[in-house]
């Protein structure tokens, strides 16, 4: 009877996992191209070890993925298997973890009702795959803990190689686990031979991207301290509350007794280390003015926990009727949160939506003020728009002049939509000294009059001979910060663009 049951719950979360990725999936181009997906694309047009902002695995995937369709349907599909592969894992871990078929059901569910793994889920980033690779490391390690598995160590240390080539936050992760298995009775693992083997073959993996970081001056540091004083400032208090609503209030207890109950419940106790790394990564988070997002691939292996010390205490009727209601109430706000994580709605309705339920784009960053869309959306809208005005702006130009003019932008998302979306309306490359752009400098070109996007055609009164504003961008629903801008021909250059050029770079 009890194999039937099990059975049961593993057809279950199989066909939970599918349902997420199906679903994400079906709603893959609902929208365009997001700005980081449009500025990967680019990155990966010019295949490096490393990049100023990121390591390369995402870059050279989303350049490949593009090559299928111009649309941003084939960049979604790796971010939605990693979604619905997220909910079969914790399932899993908590079956390893001797939970019963509930437990296995309480976190599948609260990882697929998570809205901000939802929203993680449904575009290309670098963010994508953090819950999935930091969830699997934990998994490994606590089987290697449990079961004395040598391979899984190894393979927790290759899982940590691929992720480090991703986003090089996984290195948070992997600190936090070693100050809480060095904190825990679990530090014998640190001695095992097949530790040191896992750890050398992720340093091995790591290796390129940290040689190109550092033969280019470990521009990736100098991008964490911009990003402290361009993301907004948010209290302890209101960073805590903001945590348990985008994770689904409702799932709250699973996670804050995840956090606890290793402290407390006597199958759980070899699991300490996991509230402690979590606990490090958090201090990490908050010392750097980190975003909501960033502690994200923290919470499934919570999940995990909490769901298998609550499943303890699931028994008889009123117990299990209490638990239904629970996953009802996650259900429901999973439901309401939908439309502003997963693009289901069209903009107009989605602004309606936000509006009737009082629902406010998130403030991550000073420049989101007066969004009207949450930032995952907004940047998804405009792009085109925007080339289509720089396009109409070149044509202003004599064809006699095009030789000798550039585009000069101010930041990655604008040059990476001139790129993709311009280059085939005849504009050249575009010029920017953000983030990566900087480092590809003026591309072959040597202007001597430019086109410049910025909102105060005067301040170009000492660098150009003639100021002419031939248009102004705007899209309905893009980022307010990349409205009204004058677009600016910048006649006859007063300075060589070489001596202008260093005073461009930015990394931010």
């Amino acid at each position: 009877m009890g194999g039937l049951a099990e059975t049961r719950n593993d057809k279950a979360v199989a066909v939970l996992a599918i349902l997420v990725s199906a679903l994400h999936i079906a709603l893959a181009g609902r929208y365009d191209i997001f700005r980081d997906e449009l500025y990967f694309i680019v990155c990966g047009q010019h295949p490096s070890f490393g990049y100023v902002d990121q390591p390369a695995a995402i870059p050279l995937l989303a350049a490949g993925l593009h090559t299928l369709a111009d649309g941003p349907f084939p960049l979604r599909i790796p971010a939605a298997l990693a979604a619905g592969a997220l909910v079969w894992l914790a399932a899993r871990f908590a079956k390893m973890l001797g939970g019963a078929g509930s437990s296995e059901l309480l976190a599948a569910l609260a990882c697929a009702l998570a809205p901000m793994l939802v929203g993680l889920g449904g575009v290309l980033s670098t963010t994508t795959f953090d819950p999935l690779a930091w969830t699997a490391i934990a998994y490994l390690v606590v089987r290697s803990l449990r079961f004395g598995s040598n391979r899984a160590l190894i393979l927790a240390g290759v899982i940590t190689g691929l992720d480090f080539n991703v986003k090089y936050a996984v290195a948070f992760w992997i600190a936090g686990l070693l100050v809480g298995l060095a904190a825990s009775r679990e530090r014998y693992i640190l001695g095992r031979g097949s530790f040191w083997l896992g750890a050398s073959i992720a340093g091995l993996m790591g290796l390129p991207t940290v040689l190109w970081q550092a033969l280019h001056g470990f521009p990736f540091l100098e991008l964490g301290v911009a990003a402290q004083g361009k993301n907004a400032v948010v209290g302890v208090g209101a960073f805590m509350a903001n945590q348990i609503m985008v994770m689904n209030p409702f799932a709250a207890p699973l996670w804050i007794i995840g956090l606890c109950a290793p402290f407390i419940a006597p199958n759980l106790r070899d699991l300490r280390f996991v509230p402690i790394a979590v606990l490090t990564v958090f201090i990490s988070v908050r010392i750097g003015n980190g975003k909501d997002y960033y502690l994200a691939a923290c919470y499934p292996v919570l999940f995990v926990i909490g769901s298998v010390a609550i499943a303890q205490f699931i028994e008889g009727p009123a117990k299990r009727a209490a638990a239904v209601i629970v996953l009802a109430l996650q259900a429901g706000f999973a439901a309401i949160a939908a439309p502003v994580t997963m693009p289901l709605l069209s903009p107009e309705a989605l602004s309606a939506y936000m509006a009737r339920h009082g629902i406010e784009p998130g403030k991550q960053e000073k420049s989101f003020e007066g969004a009207v869309l949450p930032q995952g959306f907004a940047d998804q809208l405009g792009w085109r728009d925007f080339a289509d005005q720089i396009a109409f702006a070149w044509q202003t130009i004599p064809a006699s002049d095009r030789g000798k003019t550039a585009i000069l932008l101010d930041n990655y998302g604008e040059a990476a939509a001139i790129d993709i979306y311009g280059r085939r309306m005849g504009l050249p490359p575009a010029l920017s000294g953000h983030n990566h752009y900087s480092v590809w400098g003026l591309r072959g070109q040597h202007p001597t009059d430019l086109i410049v996007v910025q909102r105060k055609p005067e301040e170009l009164s000492g660098l150009c001979s003639q100021i002419i504003v031939v248009g102004v961008t705007w899209s309905k629903w893009a980022m307010p910060g990349e409205n009204g801008k004058s677009i600016i021909r910048c006649a006859s250059l007063k300075i060589p663009i070489e001596q202008l050029w260093p005073t461009q770079r930015h990394i931010d």
